[in-house]
C-alpha cells in the first residue's frame, strides 16, 4: 500500500479531534472578546423562564489554560423589537477562572416582557 492513501482519512480524523474541543456551537447572542478566544470558551448557555414569567439565563465559561484568567461579563436584556431595557443588573460581573476551570454566571430579565439578551465577555479591565 502507498502511504498517500492514508493521508485523507488521517486528516479527517485530525480535523475531527480539533473540532471536538469546543462542546457548544457558537451562540450569536454571546459575544466573546476576540483576545479571549484562544484561552476562554463558552461551553453552555441555558435559557429558561421562572415562575414569575421572567426570562433567566446561565452561561458557563471554561478556562482552556493552566493560568488563572480574570474576565468580566455583562448581560444586556432586549425587548421584542431589539431595544435595550433598563436594568439594575446590567453591570460588569467579575469572574475568576482557575486553571482549566469552569465558572457560571446567571442573570434574570428586568421584566416579564423582556425575552432576548446579549452577553458580552471581556478581559478584566484594571481600575
Amino acid at each position: 500500500m502507498k502511504p498517500k492513501h492514508f493521508l485523507l482519512p488521517s486528516l479527517l480524523v485530525l480535523v475531527g479531534l480539533v473540532c471536538s474541543c469546543q462542546s457548544v456551537p457558537h451562540d450569536p447572542r454571546v459575544r466573546l472578546e476576540p483576545g479571549l478566544r484562544g484561552t476562554v470558551s463558552v461551553t453552555n448557555v441555558i435559557t429558561m423562564t421562572n415562575d414569575a414569567d421572567f426570562a433567566r439565563i446561565q452561561v458557563t465559561l471554561y478556562n482552556r489554560t493552566s493560568q488563572i484568567r480574570h474576565v468580566e461579563a455583562r448581560v444586556s436584556w432586549l425587548d421584542f423589537q431589539g431595544m435595550a431595557q433598563d436594568s439594575l443588573t446590567e453591570n460588569w460581573q467579575f469572574i475568576s477562572l482557575g486553571s482549566y476551570g469552569e465558572a457560571r454566571f446567571q442573570s434574570t430579565a428586568p421584566n416579564s416582557k423582556t425575552k432576548d439578551f446579549r452577553v458580552y465577555i471581556q478581559r478584566k479591565r484594571t481600575n
